[in-house]
């Protein structure tokens, strides 16, 4: 019987959280231990239709072919190995916080508990040029446009841009919105915004 958490999490996200747990011990991981892992956790979802008792390569194998050719989450083969991208760490720990219940994830239409400036802050987000350029794949994005997507603009004091992006975080925690929030932390990290703006920093 399906475990009723597993329910917000999609079989590339169950993938990544495996890998996630191999590369803890080993910075690469083969195919084998990739499968064998994916069953001995979630067998209800990796398990033979037919032979539950048995793990089901194939639908291992198709899920980090998305993992690696669409979602850029894996980079390598079944044959050499596989390792996680940046992007798949940010993946899997976003994976892993649906998994405890800290994300509650939305498809269509934001949470009906969020507040009218939460679904704006949200929206405006997606339709900017540095989350659509981080949804393609782009991980090279100008600092100017990752402040313009979260604060505004380079113009915003350090202090305010920190302000602006932990309530934008805790937007995207309470609308369930991991692409949003999967995009924050890459922000959060590449801005840096710990330390004082400079004008050598405000010309990247």
């Amino acid at each position: 019987m399906e475990r009723k958490e597993l329910i917000r999490l999609s079989l590339d996200e169950l993938v990544m959280i495996c890998a996630s747990e191999l590369v803890a011990s080993s910075t690469k991981f083969a195919f084998e231990d990739l499968v064998a892992t994916c069953f001995n956790r979630f067998p209800e979802k990796f398990g033979l239709p037919s032979y539950p008792q048995w793990p089901d390569s194939a639908r291992v194998n198709k899920c980090w072919l998305r993992c690696r050719s669409d979602r850029g989450w894996l980079r390598g083969s079944s044959k050499s190995g596989f390792q996680l991208t940046a992007a798949g760490k940010e993946a899997a720990e976003c994976a892993k916080a649906k998994l405890a219940g800290e994300l509650v994830p939305t498809k269509t239409k934001f949470s009906t508990t969020i507040s009218d400036a939460c679904e704006k802050n949200l929206a405006n987000i997606r339709d900017s040029i540095g989350f659509r350029r981080y949804q393609s794949g782009d991980r090279a994005i100008e600092r100017e446009q990752l402040m313009a997507s979260v604060a505004g603009g380079m113009d915003m004091p350090r202090r305010l841009a920190r302000s602006a992006l932990r309530s934008a975080q805790n937007c995207a925690k309470r609308a369930g919105d991991a692409e949003v929030l999967l995009f924050l932390r890459f922000c959060e990290k590449t801005l840096d915004l710990s330390r004082p703006w400079s004008s050598k920093t405000k010309s990247k």
